[in-house]
């Protein structure tokens, strides 16, 4: 994992933004990129393996040594293979909520178990934490593999290398989106604010389609065969 410093955006937002104070322009780009990720989920973190012990629903989440630039978004993934299984047998878990579960199953399914779990709640309240349905009757070690969403933690003062070397721009254009906003700033100008913005947004649906494509050349293709024209 190789980072690049924030300062790094300087050349591309400075000369912009006259008398922006350094403080102001760290936090420009740290939040820029937080929106980024948040809103295209380009970035991702696997995580140690959790052992499944038996008769426990719920465990904490943790990021590796190493991220601690970083902090958990959301559960991308999470997958579970029974104890003593080869990693081929790692089978996805589906997520499912609280509100949907109590609707069919009123409380009871928080009570009920089962040899292995089948989905995997994260409620937003407690987003560091997973829990599983049924609770496990069965230990398996090292059975569960999750990859996680990240954004940077507030304090932040590196991010990763490929964001600066791939989406330097788009980050920048949220920067000056956010600076050119701050009414009680010098450099306040509103037009300029809403361009910017126009610049950001294309990007992260840019991002969201690079995610989806990845580096095939298949073109995105909409299906209109089930479409109803009025």
């Amino acid at each position: 994992m190789t980072t690049v410093a924030i300062s790094n955006w300087a050349t591309d937002i400075l000369p912009k933004v006259p008398g922006v104070p350094w403080p102001g322009f760290i936090s420009a780009v740290r939040s820029a990129a937080e929106e980024f990720c948040k809103q295209t989920l380009l970035h991702s973190v696997w995580l140690d393996r959790i052992s499944i012990v038996a008769a426990t629903a719920e465990y904490a989440l943790s990021l590796p040594a190493g991220h601690t630039h970083l902090r958990i978004w959301n559960v991308d993934q999470c997958f579970f293979k029974e104890n003593g299984a080869d990693d081929d047998q790692f089978a996805p878990l589906d997520p499912a909520s609280e509100q949907e579960l109590e609707r069919v199953e009123n409380a009871s399914w928080r009570f009920a178990t089962g040899p292995s779990p089948q989905e995997y709640l994260v409620p937003e309240y407690k987003p560091t934490y997973i829990r599983f349905r049924p609770i496990p009757t069965l230990a398996s070690a090292s059975g569960i593999l999750i990859r996680v969403n990240v954004v940077p933690i507030d304090t932040a003062t590196t991010l990763e290398d490929w964001l600066y070397h791939r989406w330097s721009a788009e980050i920048a254009a949220g920067a000056l989106t956010d600076l050119y906003s701050h009414k009680a700033a010098p450099y306040y100008d509103p037009q300029l604010a809403s361009a910017w913005d126009k610049v950001f947004r294309d990007g992260i649906a840019n991002a969201k389609l690079k995610k989806i494509s990845g580096k095939t050349k298949r073109p995105t293709k909409t299906n209109f065969a089930n479409a109803v024209i009025l």
